[in-house]
C-alpha cells in the first residue's frame, strides 16, 4: 500500500501585537527564521507543525473577547511547555 502524500494545514492568527505573540510562541517549541521581524510571522517547531502571525485589523481583536483559538493535536502533547498549566493564559495581544 502506498504511504499517502503529506498534507498540512496551518493556522493563520491575527495579532495585535506580533513580537509578543512570537515571544509566546517561543515559550512553546515554535521558532521562526533569524530574520523573521517582518508583518508576517511563520513559526514552526521541530516536529513540523507551523503557526502564521499576522498583523490583526485594529480594532479586530480584543483581548478577552477574542473569537480565534488553536487546537494543538499532537503525539506527545506533554512536550508543549503548555502556559495553562502554569497559571498564565495567553490572552490576544
Amino acid at each position: 500500500m502506498d504511504t499517502p502524500p503529506d498534507c498540512r494545514i496551518s493556522a493563520i492568527i491575527p495579532c495585535n501585537d506580533i513580537d509578543a505573540a512570537e515571544r509566546w510562541w517561543n515559550r512553546l517549541g515554535f521558532f521562526g527564521p533569524a530574520d523573521g521581524d517582518g508583518d508576517y510571522r511563520i513559526l514552526s517547531n521541530r516536529e513540523g507543525a507551523a503557526i502564521h502571525l499576522q498583523p490583526a485589523v485594529p480594532g479586530w481583536v480584543v483581548p478577552g473577547r477574542n473569537p480565534f483559538g488553536v487546537s494543538s493535536i499532537c503525539p506527545r502533547p506533554m512536550s508543549i511547555n503548555s502556559p495553562r498549566r502554569r497559571g498564565t493564559p495567553f490572552s490576544a495581544r
